[in-house]
This record gives C-alpha cells, sequence and structure tokens, in this order.
C-alpha cells in the first residue's frame, strides 16, 4: 500500500508541474487551453473506452459469453 501512496503522488505532482509549465510556456488565451485539455481528455477518455471493449472482447471470448 505504501508503493501505491509513492506512485499516486508522483503522478500527481507530475501532472501539477506540468499543468504549470504548460501554462507558463504558452501564449494562448485561455479558450485555447481550454480547447486543448478537453481534446486531451476526450483522448484519454476514447481511449479508456476503446482498451475495456478490447479486454471485454477478450473476456468474452476467454469464457465463451456474451456479455451486455
Amino acid at each position: 500500500m505504501k508503493g501505491f501512496f509513492k506512485f499516486a503522488t508522483g503522478i500527481g505532482l507530475g501532472a501539477a508541474i506540468g499543468a504549470i509549465a504548460y501554462f507558463i510556456l504558452t501564449s494562448e488565451d485561455e479558450d485555447g487551453i481550454r480547447h486543448d485539455l478537453k481534446t486531451v481528455l476526450n483522448e484519454i477518455v476514447e481511449s479508456g473506452r476503446e482498451a475495456a471493449e478490447s479486454k471485454r472482447s477478450e473476456l468474452e471470448s476467454e469464457l465463451g459469453i456474451k456479455l451486455d
């Protein structure tokens, strides 16, 4: 459990440092930054959905059942 908290803390700090660097180094206006963040988040969500669907199909074929 201790290792997980270190990992989660590292992810959080890395995300915060990355966000701060992005805001400092970018010359875009607020709307452009929002658009970029929405685009990235949508790509992450879509990637997660695709991975879940792939794993679901894999498990369905392995178990020989169809889940709905």
